[in-house]
């Protein structure tokens, strides 16, 4: 937990009235994004304990952290949890707490979780609902820099050695631009689930998204590419079953009302065999 006295309150005042922070705050409309970007500006984390707590959703239990408890719910407005089948082979990087690894690893054959910051949680979690074919692996693929929403720093590089995949689940923190495309989406991959971060000038400028659209298309799948209403993020959901792709805008920016008709509609418009 950051310390209160331990925080410069000019200069997080001053954080928080810059451009950067103003920028989150009117595109995420959070303000805990908008507190947390300035309390890391001083090297501060939040962190709490919520000691004996156990949350139980769809079945699955989680000893849920306080920045990141939500995520359990919006991996299953977000990702296509439905479309893994019981021989899929899972890489779930970015797994945090693990609201995708999890319930990814009732329906798979096998699950793979690269997690960096939040390893101990993602563990506990899988040691609580004794998932035998979950693996938990601490460290990033393809850099060593955390730069995300809650920290930023360096862990330990882990070298994309599982060659073997078919089902992949991205979502870490904006490392998406340092990474090569190609030692994520191999030629195994059958679904693809990902998160693109658009934060910063030069991530807004970068034509790496490109990249990876390409390379879907060449790897045999199609591709629902969400823009965010402010375009500062985008989700990617790509099958070898897609014979379309499509682009679509999310209405408000979240998961409710409009936006998660169209998002749902969105899948409507491909066409399957």
């Amino acid at each position: 937990m950051a310390e209160l006295r331990n925080i410069k309150w000019g200069i997080f005042l001053k954080d928080l009235l810059s451009k950067d922070s103003l920028e989150i705050l009117c595109k995420s409309r959070s303000l805990q994004w908008a507190l947390t970007y300035c309390l890391r500006q001083q090297n501060h984390i939040i962190f709490n304990e919520l000691e004996d707590l156990i949350l139980e959703y769809r079945g699955i239990k989680y000893r849920p952290h306080p920045l990141n408890y939500p995520r359990v719910f919006e991996s299953y407005d977000r990702y296509r949890i439905e479309e893994i089948v019981k021989d899929d082979v899972v890489l779930d990087l970015g797994a945090n707490i693990g609201s995708f690894a999890l319930p990814a690893a009732t329906r798979a054959l096998h699950v793979t979780a690269v997690e960096p910051l939040f390893y101990k949680d993602l563990d506990a979690n899988r040691g609580m609902n004794h998932y035998l074919n979950l693996l938990c692996v601490q460290g990033s693929i393809g850099t060593s820099l955390v730069d995300c929403q809650e920290f930023k720093g360096t862990a330990e590089q882990m070298l994309p050695y599982w060659a073997h995949r078919t089902f992949v689940r991205m979502d870490i923190g904006g490392a998406e631009w340092l990474i090569n495309p190609e030692s994520v989406l191999t030629p195994s991959v059958r679904h693809f689930e990902g998160e693109f971060h658009f934060w910063t000038k030069d991530q807004r400028r970068n034509q790496k998204l490109n990249e990876w659209l390409s390379l879907l298309e060449r790897r045999g799948l199609g591709y629902i590419l969400r823009w965010s209403k402010h375009k500062h993020w985008a989700y990617v959901s790509a099958d070898k079953s897609y014979k379309n792709s499509t682009k679509v805008f999310l209405k408000n920016g979240s998961f409710t009302g409009r936006s998660k008709g169209i998002w749902n509609l969105s899948t409507l418009t491909l066409e399957r065999p």
